[in-house]
Parts: C-alpha cells; sequence; structure tokens
C-alpha cells in the first residue's frame, strides 16, 4: 500500500499483500492448535464405560432384589398371626387395604436391606481397586506408614507388652491388609447369594444328588452362571476399565516440560 502526497493510500493489487513499513512490527497469528483425535477418543471410552459400568451394575442388582422380594413373601406367609390372615379373607376392602400395605411395607424393608448388603460387598470388592488408582491415596497411605512410630522391643519386655507393641507397629500395614482381607470375604458371600439365587444346575440344587450320579454337561444352566458371573465380577471390571481410560487421560493431558534453551 503506498501513500499518495494528498495523504490518501492506493489499494493492493490482487495477490499482493501489506509490508510492514519502516519503524512499524509486523504482526502474526497464533497457529491454531492441533486437534488431539487420541483424547477424543479416550473421553469417548471413558464416557462409554462409564454407561456400561452403570449397565452392568443395573444388570447385577437384579439377584439381590429378587431374594428381598422372596425374604419378604416368606416373611408374610410365615410370620403373620392367624387372625390376621383371618381379617385380611374376611373383610373384603379393608383387608385388602391392609394386605397391600403389609405387602408393600415388607417388601420394601426387604429389598432395601437386600440393597445396602449389595452396596457393601460392591464397596469391599472394589475398595483395593479405588485405593490403588487414587496416587494422593497412595501418598497419604505411604506417608502414613512411613512416619508411623514404631515402639521398639526389647528382650527384656514382658511378653505382652511385646505383644502389644507389635500390634501398635503394624496398625497401618495390617488396615492394608484388612482391605485385601474383606474383599475376598465380600466375594466369598456374594458368590454363596448367587449360588442360592441362581443354581447353575438345570433343576435348581434338588437335582444335586442325581446330576452328582451321572453328571452330564446339558445339567449346567449357562444362564444362570452368565448371571453368576456378571454379579459377581461386572462391577470391578467396569470400574477397573474405567479407571484405566482416566488414568490414560490423565497421563496424556500432563504438560509437557519445557527444554532449556541454549544460551
Amino acid at each position: 500500500m503506498v501513500t499518495r502526497k494528498d495523504g490518501t493510500q492506493t489499494r493492493n493489487r490482487w495477490g499482493q499483500s501489506d509490508k510492514p513499513q519502516a519503524g512499524t512490527e509486523p504482526t502474526y497469528t497464533r497457529p491454531r492448535p492441533k486437534t488431539d483425535w487420541f483424547g477424543g477418543l479416550l473421553l469417548l471410552a471413558q464416557f462409554l464405560a462409564a454407561a456400561f459400568t452403570i449397565w452392568l451394575i443395573w444388570q447385577s442388582v437384579e439377584v439381590y432384589v429378587q431374594i428381598g422380594a422372596a425374604l419378604a413373601d416368606h416373611t408374610l406367609a410365615t410370620s403373620l398371626p392367624q387372625w390376621m390372615n383371618w381379617f385380611m379373607a374376611h373383610t373384603w376392602l379393608l383387608g385388602a387395604i391392609v394386605k397391600w400395605f403389609l405387602d408393600g411395607g415388607v417388601a420394601l424393608v426387604s429389598i432395601a436391606a437386600m440393597l445396602a448388603l449389595y452396596v457393601l460387598l460392591q464397596i469391599g470388592e472394589v475398595a483395593p481397586l479405588l485405593l490403588e488408582n487414587s496416587p494422593r491415596t497412595l501418598r497419604r497411605l505411604i506417608g502414613s506408614i512411613t512416619s508411623h512410630t514404631r515402639l521398639p522391643i526389647h528382650p527384656q519386655d514382658h511378653a505382652t507388652v511385646a505383644f502389644l507393641k507389635e500390634r501398635h507397629n503394624a496398625i497401618p500395614t495390617q488396615w492394608v491388609d484388612s482391605i485385601y482381607t474383606a474383599k475376598w470375604v465380600c466375594y466369598g458371600v456374594d458368590f454363596l447369594i448367587c449360588l442360592l439365587a441362581f443354581p447353575p444346575l438345570r433343576g435348581g440344587w434338588d437335582r444335586l444328588r442325581l446330576v452328582m450320579a451321572a453328571p452330564t454337561f446339558g445339567d449346567v444352566d449357562f444362564v444362570n452362571a452368565g448371571k453368576i458371573a456378571i454379579t459377581l465380577f461386572a462391577v470391578e471390571v467396569g470400574f477397573f476399565v474405567y479407571l484405566w481410560i482416566k488414568r490414560g487421560r490423565t497421563i496424556l493431558n500432563t504438560p509437557e516440560p519445557e527444554q532449556p534453551t541454549e544460551a
């Protein structure tokens, strides 16, 4: 662009650009950041893993809801006094209302109790996984173990005193070990509940003696076996995949260290 004597400026011709004049600094545009396709795929995978984990939890909780409903029916059938059964059978509308409230209330309490047991068992099963995938929790735990005051055990200490010192010194590590012990205890209880609710034998446990006498491959109920596997391992597997993807995104989102420039 050229400035005339009258102060006006001419337009550039086609294909020409303004050139910085003397005494002026050229301006630059910031380059656009490159699209992180891999990070976007990981974000999508993390969302799908979370949705899949929720679906697995919904599938695995079915067994506990069924057990709660069965316990409610058994309680109503065996615990109600005879006069209450007579009252509900012979008072028509009033008896129907009372029966509706009893059925709903007992079923609600039983199912809520089984759901609470389900949540406690799942927390115990995934607690080590959550602990191992939390860097902040690991640092706090390591710091607590290393800073724990250890009492020296002397040869002249009484046996009881020496035992108590050992217990004191092992408090942090025993707590960590108890988390892993509780995991397998929860798995054991969960497995027994699944066996009672979903027998892996066709026809139920009543045919166990017959099957043991002449076992065949067709005696296995694969549908119930699949329900048992989903109930036992679905939540932990879902959490593992979700946390693994989340850890990868955290690692990739860590800013690169600045390279030192030579003087």
